[in-house]
Formats: C-alpha cells, sequence, structure tokens
C-alpha cells in the first residue's frame, strides 16, 4: 500500500533527529521509487545521504541515486532540477530543529567497572530555499548547515557542517540549467558531495548533456579542499518507447597533480507500470579496473506479491590514488611522496582497496488491508588485502549471510496505530546473531503519538565461544501539528555476555529531546 506508507513515512522523517529516523528516510525513499515517484525517490534519497553521509545504508543509497536518472526528462522547454509548474513570484521554504542529546554506559567485569559518558551535545540544524519562477528563468537558491555543541570533556568537539549551499539557474527557454555552490549529486560518475559547478543542456527532447566541475568534498565539516580536483562530462538518452533511457560519463580526478581517478561508465534503466530494471558499470581506465557494477530492480508479482533484487559488485571504497593514504603515518598526497614513487603509490592504493559483494533479495505481499507480510535476505563479503607500504594485510570476511521475517498490521487497538513484529538470523565469520523486536506506534489523542519497541538478541560469538544477550527497550512520544514536531526519545541496551572463564554485564543508557518548526 504505497500511498499509505509514504504517509506514515513522511510523518516519521518529519521528526527531529531520533536514532531510527535514517532507517525511515531510506524507507521513504524506497517506498515513493516502488511506486513509480522517481523524483521523489530521488529527493529523499538525497535527504539521506546530507543527513547522514556515513549512515549504514549510505553506499547502497548513492547506487540507488547513480541509477536514478530521471525516466522522462521534459523536452527543451523543462527545467533540469524540477520546479517547472507553479506561479510566478518568490517562495522561500525551510526549517530549523535543536536536538538534545544524552547517552553514558558502563561495563563491568569481575576484575574491574568502567564508566564512560559517551554523548552530551546540543544538535541545531536550519535549512532555507529560496526560489523565484518567472517567464522565462526560474531562480533557485539552498543552505543547509548544522552546528554540534560537545560538552563533554574530553570529546570530539564542537562542529559545524554545511550540507549544501548553492545557488541555481534555469532557463526554461532554451533548455539550459546550472547550479554553483556546495551541492551532491550521484549520477553520471558523481559520487556526492562536491564543491563547484554543474550545468546541463536539453540538446534535444531526448538527448541531455551534462557537465561538473569542482572540488570533492570529503566532510561536509570542512570548507572547500581545492588539492583534490574533477571534471566530468556526461551524456542523457531517453525515454524510448516510454520504457528505457541510458546514460553515459566520463570523470577525470586529480590529487595534488597526480591522477586520483579516471571514471568510464554507462547507464540503463527500464521503466514500465510493474517493472523496474537498472543496471550501472563504472570502469576506472588510470587503474584498468572495474569500480562497480551493479544490477537492481523491482516486479510487482501475480497473487499480489512484489520482490526487489539488489546484485552489487564494487572496490570499497571506489578506488582512487587517495587511498594509498590509509594506514600510513602522513596525511596528504606531498608527503607521501617524499616517501613511495608514484608508480609505489598507485600499487598502494590498489592495495588498500578491497572488492566486495552485495546481494540482496526481498519480497512482500499485503494480507488483507490491515496486514504486511515480507522476509529479506541479505548477502555480503569483502575480498582480503594485502600488506605493504607499512600497513597491515586484512582478512577477507567470507559471507555474511541475513534473513530477516517481518510481520506488520495497523489499526489493530486503536485507529491509524502500527504494530511491527520481526524475526532476524545472522550469520557471520565472527558470530551467529538471532533477534527478535516488537515495535508499535500509538495515538494518544490529538498530535501526541506514543512509539514503545523492544528488541531482544542472542548473539554466538566464533572468536573468544562467548555468549551474549542483549535487550533493547525504547520509548519515543511526539507531537506533530502544522510545521510544529516535538519528540522525545529515551532508551537503554542492557547486555550480559557469558566467557569460558567469566563474565561481563554492559550497560548504555541515552535519552534525546528536540523540536523542529518548518515553513
Amino acid at each position: 500500500d504505497h500511498p499509505r506508507a509514504i504517509e506514515l513515512l513522511t510523518k516519521l522523517t518529519r521528526q527531529p533527529e531520533y536514532p531510527d529516523r535514517a532507517r525511515a528516510q531510506e524507507l521513504l525513499g524506497l517506498t515513493r521509487e516502488r511506486a513509480g515517484q522517481l523524483a521523489h525517490a530521488k529527493a529523499e534519497y538525497t535527504e539521506y545521504l546530507r543527513r547522514y553521509p556515513q549512515g549504514d545504508a549510505s553506499t547502497r543509497i548513492r547506487t540507488r541515486l547513480r541509477l536514478l536518472a530521471s525516466a522522462g526528462r521534459g523536452g527543451k522547454r523543462g527545467t533540469l532540477f524540477g520546479g517547472g509548474d507553479g506561479d510566478e513570484g518568490w517562495k522561500l521554504a525551510g526549517g530549523a530543529s535543536q536536538m538534545y542529546r544524552w547517552e553514558r554506559s558502563t561495563l563491568t567485569t569481575p576484575e574491574a567497572s568502567n564508566e564512560q559518558q559517551n554523548q552530551n551535545a546540543i544538535y541545531t540544524d536550519g535549512d532555507l530555499t529560496a526560489r523565484r519562477r518567472g517567464e522565462r528563468f526560474d531562480f533557485t537558491s539552498r543552505v543547509s548547515a548544522g552546528y554540534a555543541k560537545d560538552m563533554l570533556e574530553v570529546g570530539p568537539g564542537d562542529q559545524t557542517r554545511v550540507s549544501a549551499a548553492f545557488v541555481e539557474l534555469n532557463d526554461r527557454s532554451l533548455g539550459v540549467a546550472a547550479r554553483l555552490g556546495r551541492q551532491s549529486r550521484n549520477n553520471g560518475g558523481l559520487l556526492g558531495t562536491f564543491d563547484g559547478l554543474f550545468a546541463s543542456y536539453q540538446l534535444k527532447p531526448k538527448i541531455a548533456l551534462n557537465a561538473a566541475a569542482g572540488f570533492p568534498v570529503e566532510s561536509t565539516r570542512e570548507s572547500p579542499q581545492t588539492d583534490r580536483r574533477f571534471l566530468g562530462v556526461a551524456a542523457e538518452f531517453g525515454p524510448f518507447n516510454d520504457k528505457w533511457d541510458f546514460g553515459a560519463f566520463a570523470v577525470a580526478q586529480t590529487l595534488a597533480g597526480e591522477t586520483d581517478r579516471r571514471g568510464l561508465g554507462v547507464e540503463a534503466r527500464y521503466f514500465v507500470p510493474g517493472k523496474t530494471f537498472i543496471g550501472l558499470l563504472d570502469y576506472d581506465a588510470y587503474y584498468q579496473t572495474i569500480n562497480s557494477a551493479v544490477l537492481m530492480g523491482n516486479l510487482q508479482l501475480p497473487a499480489r506479491w512484489t520482490a526487489s533484487f539488489n546484485f552489487d559488485h564494487r572496490r570499497a571504497p571506489v578506488l582512487t590514488t587517495r587511498n594509498a593514504l590509509i594506514g600510513q603515518p602522513v596525511q596528504t598526497l606531498d608527503e607521501l611522496l617524499s616517501l613511495f614513487t608514484s608508480e609505489q603509490i598507485r600499487q598502494l592504493a590498489e592495495d588498500r582497496t578491497a572488492q566486495s559483494d552485495i546481494y540482496s533479495l526481498s519480497i512482500a505481499r499485503p494480507l488483507g488491508d490491515r496486514f504486511q507480510f515480507s522476509v529479506d535476505a541479505f548477502a555480503s563479503r569483502a575480498a582480503a588485502t594485502i600488506s605493504s607500504g607499512g600497513v597491515a594485510a586484512t582478512p577477507a570476511t567470507g559471507f555474511d549471510k541475513t534473513l530477516q521475517v517481518q510481520f506488520s498490521g495497523s489499526s489493530l487497538w486503536r485507529s491509524s496505530d502500527l504494530w511491527v513484529i520481526a524475526a532476524r538470523y545472522q550469520d557471520s565469520d565472527v558470530a551467529t546473531t538471532q533477534s527478535l523486536s516488537l515495535a508499535s506506534r500509538l495515538p494518544l489523542g490529538g498530535a501526541w503519538r506514543i512509539g514503545p519497541r523492544l528488541r531482544i538478541d542472542r548473539r554466538e560469538s566464533t572468536i573468544d565461544a562467548a555468549e551474549e544477550m542483549l535487550y533493547v527497550p525504547t520509548l519515543r512520544l511526539d507531537y506533530q501539528r502544522g510545521g510544529t514536531w516535538i519528540e522525545f526519545e529515551g532508551g537503554a541496551e542492557l547486555g550480559d555476555r557469558q566467557l569460558p572463564a567469566d563474565n561481563e554485564t554492559s550497560r548504555r543508557y541515552y535519552f534525546g529531546l528536540g523540536y523542529r518548526i518548518s515553513f
């Protein structure tokens, strides 16, 4: 039930920050993608990477964004970044939020007890977008930034983040669009956030030419770093027969004057109601190896079943000369060049970059109007890296396998409530884990909702023969009305780990309180 799922997930993602918000953001993008709302899906995925650039799902979301170019690009009078409809004149939109988070943990063994304050911080975020639509030109400006006030005695310190800061101009008559500043793009060979210029020209109704140049952004906490530069060009073709569209790209990247990356790639997308197939091949001409090869798809099957799959083979991280710095006692390539030759550094980069494979398959089916059943299977492995340049080798991981069965129901106790029970089994080289979770979201009256959750994990380690039980209770309370959201969440992780000789007890407690105002 995509419309209902989108409605509920949208409410979840409009809350101030909380532990499962990242998961809700990813699910919202996936739901919109499966519903055929490709432009909205790209926007939700981009929002995930803006908020959680290092999140657990960031790799697969970057893959989806690289693959999801617009399936139905408009004609020459359309605009590259959207906004082709609407009234003329200025429009402002944005919001501000603050979240206080506190976390403390203890670890007790027969010999000692250690207590640690993990987090004590206030996170302040703001976003402002200004748009003006004219008879011919569309103008957009956006700033999205945040500030973290760290109140730990020994902590990471205060941090400022700038996720987006750009101006954009579209000429609908000529079919030309340009965006200048800090921005994110994940298709056409571009790998996320960068500082620079992106431009597009709708040469013909089914042909668009793109170009980008600038400086990759390693962290949104940093100002523009000019020692690493890139230039990329891409072309997009389609749609053909309202089903197919294709893309091709080339990207050249340098670091301190040395070749960092030379990417060549093609993308293909097939969209019809009930079927989506997307493929990507990214080849590095400098290192003469495949950086990534991806095939993914979504299918609507008979008897109301839906299925999605993902086969992902890639270098992790993306193979670049900068990878040679991994594990080295220096911070810059210039410093590394004083220790190794350019050819040795190229070899070090290859030695530090492992190959990884990810396979996933999901099937789901609604059961009546209020229930949903789903099964998710996931497997991954990473190849070993070799020892070189004073950096130790890393072993291969073998296959990590995960199977999850989930059953959900709505309006069981009261109208608009939600209940989810899930069982999960994970088998890896280091441990096997069985997990059972129960989550709910219940209306309290008015705009208030409460969400108690409980997860129980049983973990058996293959390294030290330890057995661990972990109990994770969580309680969330939130209020939403108009453009105002208020949220409280508190929880604990209570662990008992039995070793052959002794045992360990771990406790972690946390809570957060925040608000967001949007306009």
